[in-house]
């Protein structure tokens, strides 16, 4: 499994959640959670924890298998 950026997007944008509120929680500039979802960073296992934990879903929700089997409606 991989970290998908659009599945954190998505997560992120369908609860409502800040770019800001994601990088306060984390810690880390808007810039790195912007980059975190356009791909051009990966983040490493315990920040991918994190993530799913201030989204509130499960960290298979923020992998390419959440994308490849259609648990996230990208249409």
């Amino acid at each position: 499994m991989k970290f998908s950026a659009i599945a954190m997007r998505h997560w992120r944008e369908s609860k409502g959640i800040s770019l800001g509120e994601v990088s306060k929680s984390l810690r880390q500039s808007v810039q790195v959670i912007i980059n975190y979802e356009t791909g051009m960073l990966v983040p490493n296992s315990k920040t991918i924890c994190r993530i799913a934990s201030i989204l509130d879903v499960s960290i298979v929700a923020l992998t390419d298998v959440a994308v490849r089997f259609k648990f996230i409606n990208l249409d």
